[in-house]
């Protein structure tokens, strides 16, 4: 066992899941032109459950042209899918309106991919 397989048993089962895949997932982004990509949710608690559990993702894109937008974020959820062999909830940053969610998934929240939020977003 390597020091990234023993760093990723001590984190919570799906988190640790998607940082094994995370090579896989910065192509995907950069394929999708991806700014931005985060984990929240029960993936990155222990009580994630693989059998039952989904994993739930923000999305920035870095193109906001809604030319292709409906491809980029299909195939950002397909492949995402494909990787992890499970169900995909993925939500566009720029589509949450309700600052209630943002505060409620806030400590859950996990940078995968792209530029570090600033505190305040």
């Amino acid at each position: 066992m390597n020091v990234n397989q023993q760093a990723h048993q001590t984190l919570p089962p799906g988190l640790a899941e998607v940082l094994a895949q995370q090579s896989s997932i910065a192509r995907l982004c950069q394929q999708n032109a991806v700014s931005r990509l985060e984990l929240f949710g029960s993936a990155t608690a222990y009580h994630f459950d693989p059998a039952t559990s989904d994993f739930d993702f923000l999305v920035e894109f870095a193109i906001q042209n809604p030319a292709g937008a409906a491809d980029r974020f299909f195939n950002l959820r397909q492949g995402l899918s494909e990787l992890l062999e499970a169900a995909i909830d993925l939500v566009e940053l720029k589509a949450v309106k309700n600052p209630y969610f943002l505060d409620a998934i806030a400590s859950s929240r996990v940078n995968i991919f792209g530029r570090v939020p600033h505190p305040s977003e």
